[in-house]
C-alpha cells in the first residue's frame, strides 16, 4: 500500500505541476494565457517537443513517416562551435561540443552515401544554424535513442548488426545485463565504412532491446549512416566488414545507386525498418491521466483546419489572437519579432478545443511581430495558420 500511495502522490503532483506550467511564461518572456473554454486533456504533451525546435527525418531515411506515435528514433544534436577544435572521435563531440535545443526524430537509419548540403530543416521553417549563423552541414554529432524489436513479419532467431557510416559511429545495446554494451565500434575518420557487430543477438517476438547510436559527421560533402542487419549464426565474418570507400557501397554522384550494396542484399543484409524501432513510454502509472512526454512528434494525424484567425486586442505589451478549428485541438502562438527574427512559442495547457484564444504578453513597446496560430489534434495532426503582422502600441497611446 505504501508503494501504491507514493506512486499516486507523485503522479498527482506531476499532473498539478503540468497544468500550472501551462500558465507560466513561454521562452524569451512571451506568455500564453489559458483559454477558458472547457475541453479535454490531450494524450500528448505538445510542450515536450515545440514545433519551432522540431526536425523530422532530416537526412531522408525513406518511408512514409513513423507508423505510430510510438515508433521511431529520437536524436539529440551536438555541434562544434567556431572556437572549438575539429574532433575525430564521436564521443568527443557528444561530451565537448554544443548541445542543440532542437529535437530530431528519425523513422529509421537509412542514409546511403550521398552529398550533404541541405542541413536540418525545422518544422516551422528555416534550418538549424551553427554559432556563426550558417546552416549546419558539418562537424556535428547525433545521439539516437530507441528500443529495438521484431515486427510481426520478422523471423525469430540470431541477428548480426552492422553500420555503414561516414564518419564515425558507435552502437550500444542493453541486452544480457542492465549495462550498456558496445556492439559495433565504427568510430573512425573515414569514407563510408562497414563496421560489423562483435556478436550476434538473439531476437524473439516479445524481446525489446534498448539501443543507443552515436554518429558524427566531420567535414562537409559526403555523408552516410545506415543501420542494417541479417539473420546469421556468427558475426563479423562478412566479406565487406571493415571495407571502406565513398564509391564502394553506393555511387554518391549518381543518386546513391547501389554498388557493393547489391551483393550485400543478396547475402541477406537489409535496412532495419521503421516498425523495428520503438520509443520508450514516459508514463509510469495508470492511476492518473498524464500527457505522454516521450512520443514521435513527427507523426502526422488528422490536421486541424484553422479558420477565422484574427487579432482581438493589442496593447503596449500584449497581443490577443483567436481562431477556430474544425476538430478539437490544442492552441499555441508562434511569435517572430520581425526586426531580429527571434522565434518564441507559447506554452499550451494541452486541452483539446475548437475555439481558441491566446493572449501573448511580455512584448516590447511599439514593436512589430509576425504571429501564427498552431493547433495540434489528438492524433498529432499539426495545423499552422497564415501569418499576421501586428505592432504593439506606442508609449503615448
Amino acid at each position: 500500500m505504501k508503494t501504491a500511495y507514493t506512486k499516486w502522490f507523485v503522479t498527482s503532483i506531476a499532473a498539478s505541476a503540468l497544468m500550472s506550467c501551462a500558465q507560466d511564461s513561454g521562452s524569451s518572456g512571451t506568455d500564453s494565457e489559458l483559454n477558458k473554454e472547457s475541453g479535454r486533456l490531450s494524450k500528448y504533451d505538445v510542450n515536450a517537443f515545440p514545433l519551432n525546435k522540431l526536425v523530422c527525418d532530416p537526412l531522408g531515411g525513406g518511408g512514409g513517416g513513423p507508423q505510430t506515435p510510438e515508433n521511431g528514433l529520437k536524436a539529440t544534436l551536438f555541434y562544434k562551435a567556431s572556437n572549438m577544435p575539429q574532433y575525430t572521435n564521436v564521443m568527443d563531440y557528444i561530451n565537448n561540443t554544443v548541445k542543440s535545443e532542437q529535437t530530431l526524430f528519425f523513422n529509421k537509419i537509412n542514409v546511403p552515401t550521398r552529398m550533404f548540403t541541405e542541413g536540418f530543416p525545422l518544422k516551422t521553417g528555416g534550418k538549424i544554424s551553427d554559432d556563426t549563423g550558417q546552416s549546419l552541414v558539418e562537424y556535428f554529432a547525433l545521439k539516437f535513442e530507441t528500443v529495438l524489436q521484431l515486427t510481426t513479419t520478422d523471423e525469430e532467431g540470431d541477428y548480426e548488426i552492422a553500420l555503414l557510416s561516414d564518419d564515425g559511429t558507435i552502437l550500444k545495446i542493453k541486452d544480457q545485463t542492465d549495462s550498456w554494451e558496445t556492439l559495433v565500434n565504427n568510430n573512425f575518420v573515414t569514407p563510408t565504412r562497414m563496421g560489423c557487430s562483435s556478436r550476434v543477438i538473439r531476437m524473439t517476438r516479445d524481446k525489446k532491446i534498448p539501443l543507443e547510436l552515436f554518429y558524427y559527421q566531420g567535414p562537409r560533402h559526403h555523408i552516410a549512416n545506415m543501420l542494417i542487419w541479417r539473420k546469421s549464426l556468427t558475426a563479423g565474418h562478412d566479406q565487406d566488414c571493415n571495407k571502406s570507400g565513398n564509391s564502394y557501397f553506393f555511387d554518391p554522384n549518381n543518386n546513391s545507386n547501389p554498388l557493393a550494396w547489391i551483393g550485400m542484399t543478396q547475402r541477406g543484409w537489409k535496412v532495419i525498418e521503421e516498425g523495428n524501432f520503438l520509443l520508450p513510454s514516459s508514463n509510469i502509472s495508470s492511476n492518473v491521466s498524464l500527457p505522454e512526454q516521450n512520443y514521435n512528434a513527427c507523426f502526422e494525424g488528422q490536421i486541424p483546419k484553422i479558420n477565422d484567425f484574427k487579432v482581438d486586442n493589442i496593447t503596449q505589451s500584449s497581443i490577443t489572437i483567436s481562431w477556430t478549428t474544425d476538430i478539437p485541438a490544442t492552441d499555441q502562438a508562434l511569435v517572430i519579432q520581425t526586426a531580429t527574427g527571434e522565434k518564441t512559442l507559447t506554452l499550451s495547457d494541452n486541452m483539446l478545443r475548437t475555439n481558441h484564444t491566446v493572449q501573448i504578453t511580455g512584448l516590447s513597446l511599439a514593436t512589430t511581430y509576425r504571429i501564427q496560430g498552431i493547433s495540434i489534434s489528438e492524433d498529432l495532426g499539426k495545423g499552422i495558420s497564415g501569418a499576421l503582422e501586428v505592432t504593439t502600441l506606442g508609449g503615448f497611446q
